[in-house]
């Protein structure tokens, strides 16, 4: 499985969000993430506008604005951000239409694929943001 940077940098970006809103209890500004996760401010402006119009998150306007989780971190799911930002199954075309492959209706392994793709999903929705920042506060000592 393909895992994006797209990806990656948006749980990395979420669990810092979830750290920092713990530790501040306010909206949380992107220039904050950016420094500490060293993501560009840029990269995180599209992340956060992508996960804005999922309702995972909402910025807040003015002097001390910032963003905050609409959902509360231990009901996001690893798997939601992966459907959100980078779907696997996209990598698998017979899976996501059918007339893409002359063999689908004879292939030995278009069953594999699906498996496969529903074990990885099974595994990522078993893990949080929340999980992730707790396990994140407990290796680092981060607060």
């Amino acid at each position: 499985m393909d895992i994006s940077t797209k990806t990656r940098y948006a749980l990395r970006a979420l669990i810092e969000l979830a750290i920092q809103c713990e530790k501040e209890k306010k909206p949380i500004q992107l220039n904050i993430i950016s420094q500490n996760q060293k993501i560009s401010l840029r990269y995180l402006e599209n992340l956060f506008h992508i996960l804005t119009k999922h309702h995972i998150i909402k910025g807040h306007k003015g002097k001390f604005g910032g963003f905050t989780f609409i959902k509360n971190p231990k009901d996001i799911f690893i798997s939601e951000i992966i459907l959100i930002l980078d779907n696997p199954l996209s990598k698998i075309p017979c899976l996501t239409d059918s007339r893409s492959c002359d063999l689908y209706t004879t292939c030995h392994t278009t069953n594999l694929w699906s498996e496969l793709y529903k074990q990885i999903i099974n595994f990522f929705s078993k893990i949080s943001i929340e999980d992730l920042k707790e396990k994140t506060i407990k290796n680092k000592n981060y607060i």
